[in-house]
């Protein structure tokens, strides 16, 4: 399984406005590892939420309350949010990503997602926002599939 679908959501402020490219490029280089950042949002007050992706980000996350932006020891905390990932088994050789991620678009934005063959099992992997409850099953035009929430 890939190590990229595990997500967390942190939220912090800041004392004075940065622009999120320094922010996405400060987090990148506070953990070391690129493309670690899903999704950055601003709310009013300099509140920031950033929802990151990884193994070692999430655990290292869990482990620690600050991290660096703009030279600044920025204390953070995780909050749930509707960003997601998923892993659906796909039993049919006929259904594909594009597939999937049409049936998915109608309870959620995606963000990223990709199918990985493991040990003769095609898996389909996503992170995405949720927009309304997602269910346990999706039918597709060869069956119905098992959606599995990663945690």
């Amino acid at each position: 399984m890939s190590f990229k679908y595990r997500v967390v959501t942190i939220v912090f402020t800041l004392d004075y406005t940065i622009p999120p490219f320094r922010i996405i490029s400060d987090l990148e280089r506070y953990f070391d590892i690129s493309n670690c950042v899903v999704d950055i949002k601003a709310f009013s007050g300099d509140v920031i939420a950033c929802t990151l992706c990884g193994k070692n980000v999430v655990a290292r996350v869990k482990n620690t309350d600050t991290v660096f932006i703009d030279r600044m020891c920025v204390k953070y905390k995780i909050v749930e949010s509707n960003i997601i990932c998923i892993k659906v088994k796909i039993p049919y050789y006929n259904v594909g990503e594009e597939d999937l991620n049409r049936l998915l678009k109608q309870y959620a934005n995606i963000m990223v997602s990709e199918v990985q063959y493991v040990e003769n099992t095609t898996v389909y992997f996503c992170i995405l926002e949720l927009r309304r409850d997602l269910p346990k099953r999706i039918k597709s035009k060869a069956g119905y599939l098992d959606v599995v929430e990663i945690v």
